[in-house]
């Protein structure tokens, strides 16, 4: 009685290890299986991408909203693309209040600003979240832009953006700071997003000017 009980323990623990063995494989499988729509997602999510950020690159490349204009600067100066005349190259800086990342670059904007022989290179910045839902100027953000502005000290003018500049940006700009390289025609020669030391931007306009020669 006692060994056929032994015999029966040992049948039921042969197939309790098989039917463990059974759902190792079940779960091996579906890992297997969840890996390959993984990387199939993947792979998919990134090939829109890239295809959004050719398309971005496209629209850059061949967008007007510097070639004519006409606004003001956050003081209430008028400013035209006319400035651009001033230098071969412009770098539009756009920006946002609640940037901090923006806010911390002024510094390092400010004296890249006067880093260059006159006629050589010129920095505007964009203040790009001075509108409402409806598409008007808010006072208080303009306020608060110009507060910020002149607690940076920086000297370079900082425009409000037009219609057109703000429906662009909004359609291509990936984050803030993004800053735009145009020439004297408004054409846009090079843009990129981020804020940079002082360093990383004079190798940066070294090179744009290099090829605008």
């Amino acid at each position: 009685m006692v060994n056929l009980s032994v015999h029966q323990n040992g049948v039921n623990d042969m197939e309790r290890k098989k039917k463990d063995k059974r759902i190792h494989l079940s779960t091996l499988h579906v890992m297997v299986a969840a890996l390959l729509v993984g990387l199939v997602a993947l792979t998919v999510s990134y090939t829109y991408a890239w295809g959004e950020r050719m398309k971005g690159i496209e629209e850059t490349a061949s967008a007007s909203v510097f070639e004519e204009f006409e606004t003001e600067t956050l003081f209430g100066e008028k400013f035209t693309q006319e400035e651009l005349s001033k230098a071969k190259v412009t770098a539009f800086n756009v920006w946002e209040t609640t940037c901090p990342a923006c806010l911390s670059e002024m510094g390092a904007l400010e004296k890249l600003s006067h880093n260059y022989p006159e006629g050589e290179f010129q920095l505007v910045g964009i203040c790009d979240d001075l509108f409402d839902s409806d598409g008007n100027l808010k006072q208080s953000q303009l306020e608060k832009a110009q507060s910020l502005m002149n607690n940076s000290g920086t000297t370079f003018p900082h425009i409000i953006p037009t219609k057109e500049m703000e429906k662009f940006f909004t359609s291509i700009i990936p984050g803030y700071p993004t800053t735009f390289f145009v020439d004297q025609n408004g054409k846009i020669l090079s843009h990129c997003s981020g804020a940079m030391s002082f360093e990383q931007w004079v190798e940066k306009v070294d090179g744009i000017l290099a090829e605008a020669e």
